[in-house]
């Protein structure tokens, strides 16, 4: 008999236009024939053990019936969508649930679309303890389709974007959820692949320093994770992700909830964060359903290596398209502004690098819309509609515009500077003046008396820029910043950081 892995379901979306893979682990070794509303797609020899079965491409398609035979016996599922499937990866600013999202209440009561789909995968960091009963995952390894009841377990990035694709494309899209709050990128590759690379390996070396292994590490583990499940916690933790962390009463629960906890428990085999624990027990869950591509929202946690954030990014882009034997096309947000950041500012420059080095890699910004002091910006909807509309211009070849205006070169003239902007024809000031832009000489600041635009140029008048030697101009090159610089799209401008002289 043939047990299919667990994301093939009823309800699943499969991909078009591409060789469609089925897979999981057969009782001995046959004949496996499988159709589509009846009509015979493909047969393969199968061997006992492990089983791949690629069917050839597909057009678009809604409520199919795909029925597998193989030794007398059929495995069929129902309701089955062809069309487009996008990973969402990350941590929790793309595990981030739509009941969070500010726009939430409103979206609700109008979302019904059957054909916009929806798999998390189940969140379980260590063999057994799905066993232990603890994080029931009532709504993962479920695929659901988007409704006013079932809205509120979505990514929220990921379903404004699967939902702006939607309207642009006109055929199923679907999202399959791969991601945990907290996690460094090192929790989602193979371990060889971060013990074996010279630049790599200190995050090996991070996790053994780190590592609890005295003898009673597992209960303190077993008492912090039964403590994250309690009711009460996880109360205390909507009311943060909603936005409530400065209230008193959220303030003092808080207090409450890490009193229980273990203290010093370090890390250990069992945590979530472990180099490729979540790789071992999520992602292999999901390696090699066949995607469009991924969209990723992550960084955060990796900032106290922020130097080589651009190497592990790339790094683990690449391994992932190993495992899928596909250059998958990598859709990723920029980190949003966010003051106790204090290396995000390096972090950005680090994703962009990424960006401008790893082919089919495209970076969305979100330099307008975070929080000073929320690590979770609560508008998720301008998130994922970035990130559909990067993937209609760059992935289906709409004619849209799609990239967030960038300053690519700088010219004096007297006390004047003026800066040309690629991605856009007509910048715009959206306020009273221009947020967040500094100038620096050799002597420290200069003073900006005005900033106008004109097209796809900003012109920025000065006190007394002609008598310096060195010129650098910052532009939102802080942790924290409110850009107001955008182009016809409404798209905010990257930061940057150019020297003039």
């Amino acid at each position: 008999m043939l047990k299919f892995a667990d994301v093939f379901q009823d309800n699943m979306v499969l991909q078009r236009h591409k060789p469609i893979k089925l897979f999981g682990t057969a009782d001995e070794s046959c004949t496996a024939e499988v159709f589509i509303n009846n009509k015979k797609i493909t047969e393969a020899e199968i061997q006992k053990g492990k089983f791949t079965i690629t069917l050839p491409e597909q057009n678009e398609s809604e409520n199919a019936e795909l029925k597998i035979t193989a030794a007398g016996e059929s495995v069929v599922f129902n309701n089955v969508d062809i069309g487009e499937v996008w990973i969402a990866g990350g941590q929790s600013n793309m595990e981030f649930l739509m009941k969070y999202e500010e726009n939430y209440l409103q979206e609700r009561p109008v979302c019904n679309d059957d054909h916009l789909r929806f798999y998390n995968v189940p969140q379980f960091s260590f063999i057994g303890e799905e066993a232990e009963g603890l994080y029931k995952n009532g709504d993962y390894n479920k695929w659901h389709s988007a409704a006013p009841d079932t809205l509120w377990c979505f990514s929220a990035p990921g379903y404004y974007h699967a939902r702006k694709l939607r309207e642009e494309l006109g055929v199923p899209v679907a999202i399959l959820g791969c991601n945990w709050g907290g996690t460094s990128a090192t929790a989602w590759m193979d371990i060889e692949t971060i013990r074996n690379d010279p630049g790599l390996s200190v995050y090996c070396e991070d996790f053994k320093k780190n590592e609890n292994t005295s003898p009673d590490y597992a209960e303190k583990e077993y008492k912090n994770r039964k403590v994250s499940d309690h009711k009460y916690t996880r109360w205390v933790n909507d009311m943060i992700l909603l936005g409530y962390q400065d209230k008193p009463a959220v303030r003092l629960s808080c207090t409450i909830v890490n009193a229980f906890r273990p203290k010093n428990i370090g890390l250990g085999w069992q945590s979530y964060n472990r180099p490729a624990g979540l790789y071992e027990m999520m992602l292999k869950k999901i390696i090699g359903y066949t995607v469009k591509g991924v969209i990723w929202y992550q960084g955060e946690s990796d900032e106290h290596h922020f130097e080589l954030y651009s190497k592990l990014f790339s790094t683990m882009i690449c391994r992932w398209r190993s495992y899928w034997n596909d250059n998958l096309p990598f859709l990723f947000v920029q980190l949003a502004p966010f003051a106790p950041g204090q290396k995000y500012h390096e972090l950005r420059h680090q994703q962009e690098i990424v960006e401008n080095t790893v082919d089919n890699t495209y970076m969305v910004t979100i330099s307008d819309i975070g929080h000073r002091t929320d690590i979770h910006p609560k508008n998720k909807h301008d998130v994922g509609c970035r990130l559909a509309l990067k993937a209609l211009g760059k992935i289906y070849g709409k004619d849209v515009v799609c990239d967030a205006p960038y300053a690519c070169k700088a010219e004096t003239d007297g006390n004047n500077i003026t800066l040309y902007f690629e991605n856009c024809t007509k910048l715009k000031i959206k306020g009273s003046g221009l947020n967040d832009i500094r100038l620096f000489s050799e002597d420290g600041r200069v003073k900006i008396n005005s900033c106008k635009v004109n097209g796809n140029t900003l012109t920025l008048k000065t006190e007394n820029a002609k008598a310096k030697k060195t010129l650098r101009i910052e532009f939102a090159w802080t942790p924290y910043h409110e850009v107001n610089l955008y182009n016809e799209a409404d798209l905010p401008a990257k930061p940057f950081k150019l020297n003039i002289r």
